[in-house]
């Protein structure tokens, strides 16, 4: 890739040459060669927001989304400190994985419970055929208005992005 760069900075340098402007991105200045960093002639650093940034982007990020009652979202200003706004997005979108996941394995519980109360010993979702096609009563959809985002999806929203990325 330096190599690459090189030739393409030296021919944009040419008296028939034409100019060349680079662009680049890093989540951390130190993941960037010497080298590469050579050719770029300015290098800007965006620092994470404060925490009145952070509460504004918290409450536009959550705007749509149920949180259970009593979520202080002040300490989770606090808890997203020194992270950067795709940071945040990503700690929420990891919280609402949770959030699904436990919500779909209530539905699935709740499914088992109404198959065994009709002797029914095989396991199969309780909507009609007719139903599966009609989107205004899928599963997903009425699953969705389930979903509460609580301390704990972020608890453990946090601790996966902490060890390196979205849980399984």
């Amino acid at each position: 890739v330096r190599a690459t760069l090189e030739k393409l900075h030296a021919s944009s340098l040419s008296p028939h040459g034409h100019p060349v402007l680079f662009v680049a991105s890093s989540e951390e200045n130190d993941d960037v060669e010497g080298a590469a960093r050579a050719i770029f002639t300015h290098e800007f650093v965006i620092k994470p927001p404060e925490d009145d940034v952070r509460l504004k982007l918290l409450k536009t990020y959550l705007k749509n989304v149920a949180l259970e009652e009593g979520f202080d979202i002040k300490s989770l200003v606090q808890r997203t400190a020194g992270r950067q706004c795709t940071e945040i997005k990503g700690i929420i979108a990891e919280a609402g994985k949770h959030a699904f996941q436990k919500a779909w394995a209530k539905k699935l519980k709740n499914d088992k419970v109404i198959d065994e109360n009709r002797g029914n010993a095989s396991i199969h979702s309780n909507y009609s055929q007719k139903n599966r096609r009609n989107k205004k009563n899928s599963p997903l959809l009425k699953l969705k208005e389930t979903i509460v985002l609580s301390k704990e999806d972020f608890d453990l929203a946090f601790k996966s992005m902490d060890v390196g990325g979205s849980s399984p």
